[in-house]
């Protein structure tokens, strides 16, 4: 059962695994330079691979999991993927799933182009592009080795199956032996990965270019990138209308926690809960080496300050909630950022889509701070426990995430 709003306050309702990890694979998405949504895509294609496949039940469960959790390394190579190209990681991270970067091609001489260096002179580019194509291999090893080394660590961290630690590590192994960070051949990679590979790959490239195109792609890269047997299985899929049509709706990530197999539900009890938070904070701060422990570090001296005011832990969701979020709005109000002026910022600004504010540039706003914020908000409105912590319909939470940079 997916939560919703009108849950009664106080109800004994557990927290499912798959809502909390399929809100926050939102946030490893934008990570990866993919739109919101690719992860919870991925998950439905390879859940209806392994129905086709007729994978066990603890399979299909490691697989679920894998698929949602498959790019929580990605933040890990944004530092050393900048200081390579010089240039946007997260734009160079979108193309390279539509780029055969494999061997060398003058599809993959086009995205350097494209990525390396992006404002500088010909000079600097044409010597930085023939500097990445020499040591081409050297550092796509180092960079899918960072990524996919990080992934099955938080895999773990989290508590969740060898398998699916497994299963994400060798995410970028190719059929053919030509992938990262092992080179893996054949069946010596793990059957998840060559599994989550070509979903993640479908997805994107029927985003880009539709449908038909897509699975021609599939095709294309059958023996090389993909298991043959897997591609057979997924042209099944390929005239569903029904499933492509459900991966374009709003429903997609409330059919993705249904599809959770059955017989083997992961609830998310506290000890749980703490090891989630604490395992995407590490994805957010191991972005950047200056942001080393920060989201530990904020937690540590939130508390702190919390306990200096004599503030009590726990609280009264029918009381203490509310009149939180009531104080917070009085405060926003003095300072004339009431919720209206929130969205009509927002409408003033055209595409307001996180990743368009992030990529706007305009000297009277600071669209990143307010992109910040705006995702801060979304994401916890997204886990199903959170919408029922009080009456003020989570603003308490939420506002508290999404205002934590306001001055």
């Amino acid at each position: 059962m997916v939560l919703t709003q009108e849950t009664p306050i106080g109800s004994d309702v557990q927290l499912r695994m798959s809502d909390l990890i399929s809100a926050l694979s939102l946030a490893l998405d934008l990570t990866e330079g993919q739109p919101m949504g690719h992860a919870v895509k991925s998950c439905v294609l390879g859940m209806r691979i392994a129905d086709i496949l007729q994978l066990s039940i603890q399979t299909r469960s490691d697989l679920y999991y894998a698929l949602l959790l498959k790019d929580a390394g990605c933040s890990s190579n944004a530092a050393r993927m900048y200081e390579i190209f010089g240039g946007d990681e997260r734009a160079a991270k979108k193309e390279v799933k539509t780029t055969d970067w494999s061997r060398v091609t003058f599809e993959g001489l086009e995205y350097l182009m494209r990525n390396v260096m992006p404002g500088r002179s010909r000079l600097d580019r044409v010597i930085a592009i023939a500097h990445i194509a020499i040591k081409r291999k050297e550092q796509s090893t180092e960079l899918f080795q960072l990524r996919c080394e990080r992934g099955g660590q938080i895999a773990k961290k989290i508590g969740l199956s060898d398998a699916t630690t497994q299963a994400i590590y060798c995410l970028d192994e190719h059929w053919d032996g030509n992938g990262f960070p092992h080179q893996l051949r054949g069946p010596d990679i793990p059957l998840l990965s060559r599994i989550m590979n070509l979903c993640q790959t479908l997805e994107v490239f029927v985003a880009v270019c539709g449908t038909q195109d897509a699975f021609q792609v599939i095709q294309d890269r059958s023996g090389t990138w993909f298991d043959p047997q897997i591609v057979r299985a997924s042209l099944e899929l390929q005239n569903d209308a029904e499933l492509w049509e459900l991966l374009e709706s709003d429903d997609v990530r409330a059919h993705v926690i249904e599809i959770e197999p059955l017989e083997l539900f992961q609830y998310a009890d506290d000890p749980k809960i703490d090891s989630v938070c604490e395992a995407f904070a590490d994805v957010i701060d191991v972005k950047s080496s200056y942001t080393h422990t920060h989201s530990r570090s904020v937690t540590s001296v939130a508390v702190a300050i919390a306990s200096s005011l004599g503030l009590k832990k726990g609280r009264n969701p029918h009381h203490s909630s509310r009149s939180s979020a009531a104080r917070y709005w009085k405060t926003k109000r003095s300072k004339q950022y009431s919720r209206q002026k929130w969205k009509a910022d927002r409408a003033g600004m055209g595409d307001s889509t996180p990743s368009s504010l992030l990529h706007a540039k305009d000297s009277g706003k600071n669209f990143g701070v307010q992109a910040l914020g705006l995702y801060c908000e979304f994401a916890p409105r997204k886990i199903g426990r959170i919408r029922i912590l009080s009456k003020s319909s989570s603003h308490s939470v939420t506002l508290v995430c999404a205002s934590h940079h306001d001055g």
